[in-house]
Parts: structure tokens; C-alpha cells; sequence
């Protein structure tokens, strides 16, 4: 699909048919993934009304602030490595691509905040994603 004259806009179709691979995550990760919905369709959601109030405003002249929903309720401190969400579905994620020493800096930084930390031997999980 090209987009204008000269940019080719490329979508790679992974499905199962195509590929031969089924989905490889297993039914506990796509359970602990979806207590992160909520938050997802919030920023989606207000994302949307932002860029639609910013189009208004390039068109109109006329800044409208975007209506800002209350956030779902969410009990998670994440990074772009670690995902914590205590008692919560997804509990305790950490990326492989994590460097050494930050996951002890995320625990060092939740105690700075006051949050309560639990013992770390508790449940941890890997999200597993296929290499093909």
C-alpha cells in the first residue's frame, strides 16, 4: 500500500494461517495482560480527544481542551521494564532486556516513595513472545 507517491507504508499479516504458528502466549499471561485493558483504552480513548481537539484547533483557530475522564483504577508502578502491580492480576514483570542492578533500583525507588515492599519471592512471571 503506498502512501502518496514516493512512501510505501509495509503491514506484515502475522496471523496463525499465515504464519502456521498459533498464538503462543499462554491463557495465565493473556489473563494477567488484560488487567492492563482498562488503563490502555483510558490513554487510547484520551489520545483520541486530544488529536481531534488539536485538528479542531489548526482548522478553527480555537483551542478546546479535550474532556479528561477519570483514570480506572489501577494499583500498578510501572517503567518500560518492570511492571508491578501488587495482589493485582499481573503482579511482578521484569524484561529480559532489564540492564543488571534495575530491578533493585525500581525496589529502591518504591521505598523512596513509601510503598510497602513485599517479600520478593513471590510470584513472578515472563511474558514468553515466539521467535520465528
Amino acid at each position: 500500500k503506498y502512501i502518496g507517491k514516493t512512501i510505501k507504508l509495509s503491514h506484515a499479516n502475522k496471523t496463525p494461517d499465515r504464519t502456521g504458528h498459533e498464538n503462543l502466549a499462554s491463557e495465565q499471561v493473556l489473563h494477567k495482560l488484560n488487567a492492563l485493558k482498562p488503563m490502555n483504552l483510558w490513554l487510547y480513548e484520551f489520545a483520541n480527544r486530544l488529536f481531534d481537539a488539536r485538528v479542531s484547533f489548526l482548522k478553527t483557530g480555537i483551542y478546546q481542551r479535550p474532556e479528561k475522564k477519570p483514570m480506572p483504577e489501577m494499583s500498578c508502578t510501572c517503567t518500560r521494564l518492570i511492571i508491578y502491580c501488587p495482589g493485582g492480576e499481573l503482579d511482578f514483570w521484569v524484561s529480559k532486556e532489564a540492564p543488571a542492578g534495575y530491578e533493585e533500583s525500581f525496589w529502591n525507588y518504591l521505598q523512596q516513595l513509601g510503598v510497602k515492599i513485599p517479600n520478593k519471592t513471590g510470584s513472578t512471571f515472563q511474558l514468553e513472545f515466539p521467535t520465528f
